[in-house]
């Protein structure tokens, strides 16, 4: 099953796409995954970040906030549930969106961030 989801999640059509996500047989590991693939659709990323069941697991949304086509909407609030090392790291990422660095770095800044 893992090997056909790879290739049904990055499938062009999205109602197929989304429809891997409500197997039952998806662990988080495979969410991971697929909240770090560039070539998911981006609805894939938005369910994927709107679903409780799945950001609630702390790789699942780092995941998704260093993966440049999550949408900006669904990043901006996860920022803030990072821990300090994660965030330095994305202030220094040219490979995400500067908004975000700015929001982790003003996060960092503040003095708020998860020491862990």
């Amino acid at each position: 099953f893992p090997r056909a989801a790879l290739v049904l999640i990055r499938d062009p059509n999205k109602v197929v796409a989304v429809a891997v996500l409500g197997s039952p047989k998806l662990n988080v590991t495979e969410i991971e995954t697929y909240a770090r693939m560039t070539s998911v659709q981006e609805e894939v990323l938005r369910v994927v970040g709107t679903s409780r069941h799945w950001n609630k697991h702390y790789p699942v949304t780092a995941a998704l906030v260093t993966n440049l086509k999550t949408p900006i909407a669904i990043v901006m609030p996860m920022v803030t549930r990072l821990n300090e090392r994660d965030l330095k790291l994305i202030t220094s990422d040219r490979n995400i969106s500067d908004g975000v660095r700015a929001a982790a770095r003003k996060f960092l800044l503040t003095g708020q961030a998860r020491r862990r």
